[in-house]
């Protein structure tokens, strides 16, 4: 802590609260935490800026679509990165396992491989899904979802399924180099090109040209990654060395699918409600539950940024056996994120109605849902990053049996109480999948590791 820190705690601080200034000075001279802040502080810049284009881009397309017409966009957008999931097949997530630890061996040439499988079975599994959903969209549309002119933006959302897959690989891939700022732009910057669309072509084309715009921006980000990925990575590409280690597709494939199921049912949570609307309730109501889910969103960022910087450490500290440091990094980090979020949490639930009515008229009823689904995103905050301390630590199966828990009730719970009180039912589910998760993890976390990442606990340390 410098100088003028000290000063500012010897002057504001009274006598009694001497306690509390000794453990201000702690924290900040903390080195891991000022660590995490520093790079955290790089990643939410990226991310901040990204949801301002997110917010602008959402703002823009509400006011030039409608909420019916959003509704149908987020609904058909629902449907695709389903696709994605089921197409991915956990490969994303087995590249960034394996990248890291060839990495770190400077065995470039096995780096290279894992990377050229994942995208080779990408491709392939992309190809199948998206034929499968474009046999079937006729079907999806008119029979199940009962909107027979669903059918053709679906099919034109198809084009994104493979671009989105090797988006999901590179993102994943740079992160496993730790190339954050690079990995967090992939996808971060999307809704910065889609602004250009919404500007010139959605008003002469509609929804359909809301497609076309989000078709065209994502494939210019998947060869923009592509191609950075290979001219920047010249130890990588330009090494004819064979791979040291005899790494074949069934490896990448036995460790993707546990982590399959993670993916599965983390899209499920965020998914699930936005497609179910569509059985019980009209396209408007779906566009503003889309949109207040995209708004609450924000508070998240800040914890996003953090975890990103977190995971290298958690791992670490594991490693080590380093349990109290990891305890009181978490807290530490936890009551950081903590003190970020509420100014904006507080807003949003104050003036949740006005927040709302920004992105026009339809939107205005929206209010109550941004209130209620803000609740789920703060007690995420407040429990800490336990789901990614169950991951890093090596509890993968328990992380996807919390989460296979949520996805069940998030489902259960729409089916229940969307037909009975609409939109409102989806947020509820939504709020109580997320806390509920997140209390299951914390628990698991205690279990395992004896450690809690509530930062209330920071008081009961000397």
């Amino acid at each position: 802590m410098d100088r003028i820190e000290e000063e500012i705690l010897d002057k504001e601080l009274p006598v009694q609260s001497q306690g509390i200034k000794v453990k201000l000075q702690s924290f900040f001279k903390d080195g891991h935490i000022r660590d995490i802040a520093k790079w955290a502080s790089i990643s939410f810049i990226i991310k901040i800026s990204a949801a301002g284009f997110q917010f602008l881009f959402n703002v823009l397309l509400s006011r030039t679509l409608g909420a019916s017409e959003v509704g149908k966009y987020f609904l058909c957008f629902s449907i695709v990165n389903i696709a994605v999931m089921l197409g991915i097949l956990g490969i994303d997530k087995a590249i960034m396992r394996f990248v890291p630890i060839y990495a770190a061996k400077k065995d470039w040439s096995t780096v290279r491989k894992v990377f050229n499988l994942g995208a080779k079975i990408s491709l392939l599994s992309g190809v199948l899904v998206s034929v499968l959903l474009y046999l079937g969209s006729d079907l999806l549309a008119k029979e199940i979802l009962d909107r027979p002119n669903l059918g053709e933006p679906i099919r034109w959302f198809i084009l994104t399924i493979i671009p989105l897959m090797f988006l999901g690989s590179l993102t994943e891939a740079f992160k496993g180099l730790k190339r954050i700022p690079m990995s967090l732009a992939m996808k971060s910057f999307l809704p910065a090109l889609a602004i250009i669309g919404v500007l010139t072509i959605v008003p002469e084309f509609g929804l359909i040209g809301m497609i076309w715009t989000y078709d065209v921006a994502v494939c210019i980000m998947a060869v923009v990654g592509i191609l950075f990925w290979y001219f920047s990575n010249e130890k990588i590409y330009q090494n004819n060395e064979e791979p040291t280690e005899d790494f074949e597709a069934k490896d990448l494939m036995k460790s993707s699918m546990p982590l399959f199921g993670l993916s599965l049912f983390q899209q499920i949570i965020i998914w699930a409600p936005t497609f179910l609307l569509a059985f019980w309730v009209e396209d408007a109501q779906i566009g503003q539950f889309a949109i207040a889910q995209r708004v609450a969103i924000i508070t998240s960022l800040f914890l996003i940024a953090f975890n990103t910087i977190l995971t290298s450490k958690i791992g670490q500290f594991i490693a080590k056996g380093q349990k109290d440091l990891l305890e009181k990094t978490t807290q530490r980090a936890t009551l950081l994120v903590l003190l970020l979020v509420l100014p904006v949490f507080l807003f949003l639930i104050i003036f949740a109605n006005f927040t709302m009515s920004i992105f026009g008229n339809d939107f205005t009823g929206g209010g109550t849902l941004l209130q209620v689904l803000l609740i789920g995103k703060l007690i995420g905050v407040m429990l800490g990053p336990v789901g990614l301390i169950l991951i890093v630590g090596g509890r993968e199966k328990l992380m996807r049996n919390t989460m296979m828990v949520s996805a069940i009730t998030i489902v259960g719970l729409n089916i229940i109480l969307v037909p009975l009180i609409g939109t409102i039912g989806a947020a509820i589910a939504s709020t109580t999948a997320i806390i509920l998760q997140n209390i299951l993890a914390a628990i698991l976390v205690y279990r395992e590791f004896k450690i809690i990442t509530l930062p209330i606990f920071l008081l009961k340390r000397k």
